[in-house]
């Protein structure tokens, strides 16, 4: 059914420093959504690209799942900086969709099919401890 999620740890030499997700999965459309989080003192060192390529590998080729949408803040130069970088496909603006820090914030949704992540493939799912809850 839909609602499932599914929650990885990122651990760098055995210290967690962030997690990811997906959830809201559709098994029947072979699609989730997804999430990362990585804790402020451990971002912009690599963790959240190779935790995503580690995440990908996992949905798309053991769980096989087609596709996987995300929203990132608009204001979050870094992270959508990245989704430019990794060739995650820009879908849209959703504007004023999440009350934070006493405004309305815009987010940016993107999507990742898997025969695009195919095309450049990760194989390193090492960075993930696998903590799966249904």
């Amino acid at each position: 059914g839909t609602g499932e999620v599914r929650l990885w740890l990122v651990l760098v030499d055995e210290r967690v420093v962030g997690i990811t997700a997906l959830h809201s999965i559709d098994w029947k459309r072979r699609s989730a959504r997804g999430m990362i989080w990585i804790a402020p003192a451990d971002r912009r060192k690599g963790y959240a690209s190779k935790a995503l390529d580690a995440r990908n590998t996992l949905a798309f080729q053991e769980m096989g799942l087609r596709r996987i949408e995300w929203a990132i803040p608009a204001d979050a130069e870094p992270r959508v900086k990245m989704a430019g970088e990794r060739g995650e496909w820009f879908e849209g603006r959703m504007r004023e969709v999440v009350w934070r820090d006493g405004a309305w914030r815009d987010y940016l949704l993107y999507s990742l099919l898997d025969r695009e992540w195919h095309a450049s493939r990760a194989e390193d799912v090492h960075h993930l401890a696998m903590v799966e809850r249904e």
